[in-house]
């Protein structure tokens, strides 16, 4: 939760883990913070634990401290079919390298100031470019669908440096959602 200096709150949106009983004993999720702490505010996350084995629960709220990074990897738009905010995340690659990586995306739309759903239903296209280079790249596959709002796909770095990854989100009927948002990678 987002407790924001002018008296207003909201959250981001959050992948909760599923797992009972994990083989290592932690459990996965993940929250895509949609603005860093600072002067307009501060996070913290409620963490709520339930013990199956003997039925106790217990709560407990973390204070998080989130910055901004040099290379934005979440961007929002509003959609221009039923006007409402969408979230896109980069989740991977977390460590670009030259040659194929995993390109995988998140994407959640705000239903209220604390509930971010997962999409199910986008098409999710994108090209890379080097800017500083004036080129592309072969043979990258567009992420489509997996689950919890993650789509995956393939990008291809031919050489380390600067890359742009140029985005085009549509929906189900092809009707462009925002083209003109981009993320970029450096390495």
């Amino acid at each position: 939760m987002m407790t924001m200096n002018t008296g207003m709150s909201h959250s981001c949106p959050v992948v909760i883990p599923t797992l009972t009983d994990p083989p290592d004993g932690l459990f996965e999720g993940a929250a895509v913070f949609i603005m860093p702490s600072g002067d307009m505010g501060s996070w913290t996350m409620e963490v709520t634990v339930h013990n199956h084995a003997n039925g106790i629960e217990s709560s407990t709220n973390i204070p998080v401290v989130v910055s901004s990074p040099a290379d934005s990897r979440v961007y929002s738009f509003q959609s221009p079919v039923d006007q409402s905010m969408i979230f896109l995340t980069m989740i991977e690659p977390s460590k670009p390298e030259v040659g194929m990586n995993d390109f995988i995306v998140g994407a959640y739309y705000r239903e209220s100031m604390t509930s971010f759903p997962p999409l199910e239903n986008l098409k999710i296209s994108f090209e890379p470019e080097m800017p500083s280079m004036g080129h592309g790249s072969p043979n990258n596959v567009n992420p489509v669908y997996t689950a919890d709002g993650q789509y995956k796909g393939t990008v291809n770095f031919t050489m380390d440096g600067w890359w742009r990854l140029n985005m085009t989100i549509s929906d189900q009927s092809d009707a462009v959602l925002d083209d003109s948002h981009y993320f970029d990678v450096n390495f």
